[in-house]
């Protein structure tokens, strides 16, 4: 094939080798030139002997060149020593050359998409370099040809406490293909969280082919002691193909001795901060320590602070972290209420953190510069002690002013409309008194338009009911205020101050699930309202609840509906009295565009309202990878933990927590909107 390729004239040889010599001159300036490998068309079946062909003119002289064979993939395996052949020499205007051929006999050995890098041929002080080449082999007898299945990650050893990325990855796809299943079973010394959604899809190009690296998994590993872990073997079935992958193994070192305090490894910036920082004498003020970056979240510890000068409660600790490449990124937030024993100059001190950095490998540590406060002498007060801060329920006023109107789900509200209506009819149709016939259909709106909304909103009544309730709170007579309560709450579901007070006396009951749901149902009837928000974050931070699903943010419905009435109106009205001429078809276009808007934030508002809360109703329920009552817990849960519940299987609901990770727990085992009864003596 060679001596066929390359007969001819003496002027066609000269410039076929005179193109290469160029080439390999012009190589090192403009980048390596690499030979395209000859290979099968078609796929090879396993089993199949084939060749792997080059070949290429060498302007050289007469050294021998000496094969340099790579690696092998899986799918294919030698099958005998490769030949080369070299040519006569060949003489032309640009110098001297010789044409090689090399065959390198292989053979199909499983089935799979084999890609070889690259084969080398050295001559002297110069090498030829093959360019990537894919060889795809069936399975025998026919068949899909199956994908790799690897675990991946950037890391070969770890210290002890680091978390890190992992995944599954399914290699070498022509099409992107997704698990149908999938069985994967945990590291017995880490910890081992599934992470979906960490890392993306991965393209290849191998000449014109183009292969896919799809993530089938992803977790977060953390080893919990020094040795080794090992990622288990796993199996994956996708597209009618059953895949295994085999089991990796890292070494574990423990963290230096100055770091096993904290356990924390990453790049982290530590900060405080003290509100209010004007400081009077037995009065309390918040202080916030911070830490943000990116590292091992979830398993590292802020030192505690302590002082002689202060009397401290802690008041909890917020994580707010998602899973990233570094294991975590985000923030956790410890705070305390820390109060002066004495009057005059104190230095404000945190204690230091230190952790093992990702990035330098080595210790670092961190102490903020200490603050200097001036406490101002109060002669009235006490003994220094402080007084534990009460959760006041509302008043029976304040959840009256508190019960929303809900205008926009009320028919008669929408009648609010006809006032401008009937300005824009009369307008426009009624040609004579045009002005005097709109001043008056304008009054007539003004005066009806407050009598129809009030009409559509609900009486206002007093409910001696409430007041009772409240003050049996207050009393701290939890249980009768409970049972009054939801007497309440089955007339009123839709009163964030019953539920508000009610999450407030399960609270004091030392009811936590119970308190934590009815005070997330508060916060979702009106989540503008910023009061009950707040003292939702209290008392789930009271609780070390850090790691909650945040709940969403809207103002009420009733705030879009009054805005839709009145740009509606002015458009009616404008329209109805003006000319129609120039500007006032501007503000009315400008008018309507608004009253879409508002019809639109509505509607999302109201549906924002429809979010189910649901919580974890008792301590430590246990969490599964599968809706299996015989499977093992690999997760336990708190009493009042958040979650979002998806889908249900039988007696068991698939959740989502505030981490993102899901699994599968009990459907009794949770507090949900469906059947929830506010009473005294259990739910």
């Amino acid at each position: 094939m060679a001596g066929n390729r390359y007969t001819g004239t003496s002027q066609r040889r000269a410039l076929l080798v005179g193109v290469w010599l160029l080439l390999a001159v012009l190589a090192p300036a403009v980048g390596e030139e690499r030979v395209q490998p000859i290979i099968p068309d078609e796929p090879v079946t396993v089993g199949d002997a084939f060749l792997l062909e080059l070949e290429f003119a060498y302007p050289g002289g007469g050294e021998q060149p000496e094969f340099v064979a790579p690696t092998l993939p899986g799918p294919i395996t030698g099958d005998g020593e490769p030949t080369i052949e070299v040519s006569s020499r060949l003489a032309g205007a640009f110098g001297d050359g010789r044409q090689v051929r090399v065959r390198v006999p292989l053979r199909a050995v499983d089935a799979g998409r084999a890609i070889i890098d690259e084969f080398r041929l050295e001559f002297g002080g110069v090498t030829v370099r093959t360019r990537p080449v894919l060889i795809e082999v069936r399975p025998r007898g026919g068949g899909a040809i199956p994908f790799d299945l690897v675990w991946y990650t950037d890391f070969d050893s770890l210290y002890v406490g680091q978390t890190i990325p992992v995944s599954l990855e399914m290699r070498n796809l022509r099409e992107a293909s997704f698990p149908d299943d999938l069985q994967v079973n945990e590291p017995s010394n880490a910890e081992f969280v599934s992470v979906p959604g960490l890392g993306g899809i991965q393209r290849k190009e191998i000449g014109d082919v183009i292969l896919l690296t799809v993530p089938a998994a992803a977790y977060l590993l953390t080893p919990t002691s020094p040795g080794e872990v090992t990622l288990p073997q796993a199996q994956l079935r996708a597209g009618g193909v059953t895949r295994t992958a085999a089991p990796r193994s890292f070494e574990v070192r423990e963290l230096p001795e100055e770091v096993r305090g904290t356990r924390a490894y990453g790049s982290f910036d530590y900060t405080f901060e003290l509100d209010p920082q004007e400081l009077v004498e037995g009065r309390s003020a918040t202080l916030f320590i911070r830490i943000h970056g990116e590292g091992n979240f979830d398993q590292l510890q802020l030192p505690a602070f302590q002082s002689q000068e202060f009397i401290v409660a802690s008041e909890g600790t917020r994580r707010r972290i998602e899973p990233s490449k570094g294991g975590y990124q985000g923030s956790i937030e410890a705070r305390y209420r820390i109060t002066p024993r004495r009057a005059g100059t104190i230095e404000l001190r945190v204690p230091p953190f230190v952790w093992f950095d990702a990035v330098e490998q080595r210790v670092a540590r961190r102490a903020p510069a200490p603050i200097r406060l001036e406490v101002e002498s109060r002669s009235d007060a006490g003994s220094g002690q402080e007084e534990e801060a009460q959760r006041v329920p509302l008043s029976a006023t304040e959840i009256g002013r508190m019960k929303p109107a809900n205008w926009y789900r009320r028919p008669l509200s929408y009648l609010s409309l006809i006032p401008a209506m009937l300005i824009l009819v009369l307008g426009v149709f009624v040609r004579r008194r045009r002005a005097a016939v709109g001043s008056a259909a304008l009054l007539l709106g003004i005066v009806a338009l407050p009598g129809l909304l009030g009409v559509s909103a609900p009486p206002v009544a007093t409910d001696e009911r409430v007041a009772r309730a409240v003050e049996v709170h207050t009393q701290e007579d939890y249980q009768e205020a409970l049972n009054l309560y939801g007497e309440l709450l089955e007339e009123q579901q839709d009163s964030p101050g019953l539920w508000h007070n009610a999450g407030l006396a399960y609270f004091g009951a030392a009811r936590n699930a119970e308190a934590v749901y009815a005070l997330r149902r508060s916060v979702m009837l009106d989540p503008g309202l910023a009061a009950l928000r707040s003292e939702l974050n209290s008392v789930e931070s009271t609780l070390e609840l850090d790691r909650q699903l945040e709940l969403p943010f809207v103002y009420h419905p009733d705030l879009f509906f009054l805005l839709l009435v009145v740009t509606l109106s002015a458009a009616a009205v404008l329209g109805g009295l003006s000319r129609l001429r120039g500007g006032s078809i501007i503000v009315i276009v400008l008018l309507c565009f608004s009253a879409v808007l508002s019809t639109g934030a509505m509607l999302y508002s109201a549906r924002v309202l429809e979010y189910p809360v649901t919580v974890v109703g008792s301590e430590g329920v246990s969490m599964k990878r599968i809706p299996d009552p015989d499977a093992g817990a690999w997760m336990h849960l708190r009493a009042g933990a958040a979650v979002e519940a998806s889908v249900r299987h039988g007696e068991f609901v698939l959740i989502r927590t505030g981490d993102r990770v899901e699994g599968w727990v009990e459907a009794e085992s949770l507090i949900g909107n469906a059947g929830f009864v506010v009473r005294g003596n259990g739910r």
